[in-house]
């Protein structure tokens, strides 16, 4: 286990870099984490509007609209009622909304909606005004419901007030994920991150070591000894494995001692790991495939970068998904940390998709399908390397 041995050693001379990387990332990792989690945690304020209605119907279904509308926001009345006045209103934001219900409204609303009837001012980037423009049109529908389902016009007005007033509560509402904790949504930006670091951390540790292994001097002095070339690659192996094991675990203990054992190993928690492994297994192959090439510190740290960063903003790992471009979609398809983000979205409840089962093993497989495509050019490099020394 001579070669063993001296990969780890190697590796041990590293540690501090590595371990600087461990903890430059990992605060920025939790810092990202815990930022998102607060805005995931968002809150909605349905507020009064200031309206005027103007009735100029005077009618049982006029003045049961006025109500409603005057019983979830705040009445304004103006002096005039020319246009002028109207416009000068709204310009000076002294009211958000401007209804003016024609005579004949009664009539209008018995025969059809009567949406299209009514005489409506607002401004054009007033929230405010489409708010209370929204309820209009759900008040007029629910009557019209009502009135198709056998009731007379008093009893559907009064039956539409009850049933949509029960939805406008002007508090402040919070909006949280069905099923998801604060700690679960922490624990998923945390996983959000994660193979920007992970591909760091492989790329500027473990490839140097295996560059170093891949010398022409060093690999023909073992060449030369009794070692055969099987079990210097049998050994050379099983150190990869154990620095990758040795990363991925510091961070999935970091992820542990952060959210907690409840978290990290509920369903979708396991389903996490099994999702950030896929990734791991991307930036091994990455890491040996790299490490064929007599790269320098400065290239390799160079190289490093670019592929990070790069594979992070095209994926959606800085940038979510739905504000990328189509073009840029288009490219991310061939990059295994897009279905990797895709899954952790899923799982955290930051995507519009729906998680099935048979949809997260489908996305699984093809990240697994990207280890085996790179790992093979790796293995077609090697030989080739092999050869040029050879020669």
């Amino acid at each position: 286990m001579q070669v063993f041995k001296t990969f780890l050693k190697i590796a041990k001379k590293r540690f501090p870099s590595v371990l600087l990387y461990y903890i430059i990332f990992t605060v920025i990792v939790i810092a990202l984490s815990k930022i998102g989690a607060s805005d995931h945690e968002t809150s909605f304020t349905a507020t009064k509007a200031d309206i005027c209605i103007m009735d100029e119907d005077d009618s049982t279904a006029s003045h049961a609209l006025s109500d409603y509308l005057f019983s979830i926001h705040n009445p304004v009345t103006l002096k005039d009622t020319d246009t002028m006045t109207l416009q000068d209103a709204l310009y000076y934001q002294e009211v958000d909304y401007i209804l003016t219900i024609p005579e004949g409204f009664e009539e209008q609303l018995t025969a059809s909606d009567a949406k299209d009837f009514l005489q409506i001012s607002m401004r054009k980037d007033s929230s405010n005004g489409y708010f209370v423009d929204q309820q209009v049109n759900e008040y007029l529908s629910s009557v019209r419901l009502f009135m198709a389902g056998g009731f007379s016009l008093s009893e559907a007005v009064t039956k539409s007030a009850e049933a949509l007033s029960e939805g406008n509560d002007t508090s402040i509402l919070n909006i949280e994920e069905d099923n998801v904790k604060g700690t679960q949504i922490g624990l998923t930006y945390f996983f959000q991150y994660l193979p920007y670091v992970l591909i760091n951390m492989l790329l500027l540790g473990m490839t140097p070591i295996l560059i170093t292994f891949n010398q022409k001097d060093l690999g023909a002095r073992i060449s030369c000894s009794s070692l055969s070339l099987k079990s210097k690659n049998t050994q050379i192996t099983l150190g990869c494995i154990v620095f990758c094991l040795f990363v991925w675990l510091l961070f999935i203990l970091t992820a542990l001692f952060i959210y907690g054992a409840d978290s990290l190993f509920s369903v979708n928690g396991l389903r996490s790991l099994l999702n950030s492994i896929m990734v791991l297994l991307f930036s091994v192959a990455l890491s040996l495939l790299i490490s064929t090439f007599s790269l320098k510190a400065q290239s390799l740290s160079m190289i490093a970068n670019v592929v990070s960063l790069g594979l992070s903003f095209l994926s959606g790992i800085f940038v979510p998904q739905y504000l990328l471009g189509k073009g840029v979609l288009a490219i991310a398809h061939f990059l295994p940390t897009y279905w990797y983000v895709r899954i952790n979205s899923m799982l955290g409840g930051m995507s519009d998709e729906i998680l099935t089962t048979g949809k997260y093993w489908r996305f699984i497989g093809i990240q697994f399908g990207f280890f085996v495509a790179v790992f093979c050019i790796y293995l077609v490099s090697s030989k080739y390397q092999k050869r040029s020394h050879n020669a």
